[in-house]
C-alpha cells in the first residue's frame, strides 16, 4: 500500500504484489524485512525506506527533482539504516 501511494505521488501507476521486486530492494541484510524503494518518473524521484525496529515500523521518504535526489540516495539509505 505504501509503495503504491508513493508511486501515485510522482505520477506512476500502481503495481501488483508480483511486480514489487522491480522497485523494492533489501535495505540492509542486518535489518530483516527492511526495504528501500527507488521510483523515478521523468524528472521526479522518490526514495523511501520501510524499516522494522523493536516491534515498530519506521517510514522515511526523500522526494524531489531527480537531479537533487539521486546524489543523496546513499546518504539517505545510511540514515534509514541508523538507529533512531
Amino acid at each position: 500500500g505504501n509503495v503504491n501511494r508513493w508511486r501515485r505521488q510522482i505520477g506512476l501507476d500502481a503495481v501488483t504484489e508480483a511486480d514489487l521486486p522491480k522497485c523494492v530492494t533489501p535495505l540492509d541484510p542486518a535489518i530483516p524485512k527492511a526495504i528501500l524503494v527507488d521510483l523515478k518518473n521523468n524528472d521526479q524521484q522518490l526514495v523511501a525506506a520501510i524499516v522494522p525496529r523493536g516491534g515498530q515500523w519506521f517510514f522515511y521518504k526523500l522526494m524531489g527533482d531527480a537531479a537533487a535526489v539521486t546524489p543523496e540516495k546513499d546518504a539517505f539509505a545510511g540514515f534509514a539504516k541508523s538507529e533512531p
